[in-house]
């Protein structure tokens, strides 16, 4: 049989069974992605939401709004994904292990992004914010396309990637346990200041100062014509300065 019909027989029913959930929501400016949920944010003029699922009951899927804050969750899966056993040679896996669910937001402002699990988020912009906090658990991936705030501040705990693509924030504070890595090297900076424990990797661009605390030996790749200042340093870190 040919190859592209196999292709094509393997994905026509993945594609066939995936369903929606569509909703506007009330204002908020924080919002909260638990395990096992891709996130597509988007800043827009009105609050909205559009869930993309497959291979989980609807009633399985949360979206909570209270206050200023927005959370998005599975059932058993709010703070960690609840894990069955396998077998001998696998152990224990996600009770959601097929699920895929992926949750468009439209917002307005966003003033905290709190991401938990393994899971992707991307988000187009944010701008018209004064201060803006970033906070990741787990291995997630997290890419900004453009980013126009006056202070920022990323706390990540695992092996979370996070990306910075554009934009300027003045003010940047980065606190980082575990391995790490954050890409800010196009994200304008005038001050900065990292507390980094264990081995990650931290890319950044500023005009002022660098501050550096770490623990442990992690990657510090700096750029700009900023000052280093050195504050309590404990272990074999790397830092490198290229001015431009």
């Amino acid at each position: 049989m040919n190859k592209n019909l196999l292709l094509l027989l393997f994905l026509v029913p993945a594609i066939a069974t995936a369903q929606e959930i569509e909703k506007k929501l009330r204002p908020f400016s924080k919002i909260t992605v638990s395990p096992k949920i891709n996130l597509v944010l988007t800043q827009g003029t009105e609050e909205s939401i559009r869930i993309v699922y497959s291979n989980i009951n609807a009633a399985q899927i949360n979206v909570q709004a209270e206050g200023e804050k927005l959370r998005i969750y599975l059932d058993d899966a709010r703070i960690v994904d609840r894990r069955e056993y396998h077998d001998d040679y696998h152990g224990r896996r996600s009770i959601y292990h097929t699920a895929l669910v992926t949750a468009y937001v439209t917002f307005r402002d966003l003033k905290l992004l709190e991401v938990r699990g393994d899971q992707d988020v991307t988000v187009n912009q944010i701008t018209g914010t004064d201060q803006l906090v970033i906070r990741a658990y787990g291995s997630s991936e997290i890419t900004v396309d453009s980013l126009q705030v006056r202070t920022l501040k990323v706390v990540a705990y695992g092996e979370n990637r996070i990306k910075l693509k554009a934009g300027r924030a003045g003010t940047q504070r980065y606190v980082l346990y575990g391995e790490n890595k954050v890409d800010s090297r196009n994200l304008d900076g005038h001050t900065i200041s990292s507390s980094i424990y264990g081995e990650g990797r931290l890319s950044v661009n500023a005009s002022d100062e660098v501050r550096i605390n770490a623990i442990g030996e992690p990657e510090i790749n700096i750029s700009g014509t900023s000052f280093i200042n050195k504050g309590f340093v404990i272990g074999r870190p790397h830092i490198s300065k290229e001015d431009r």
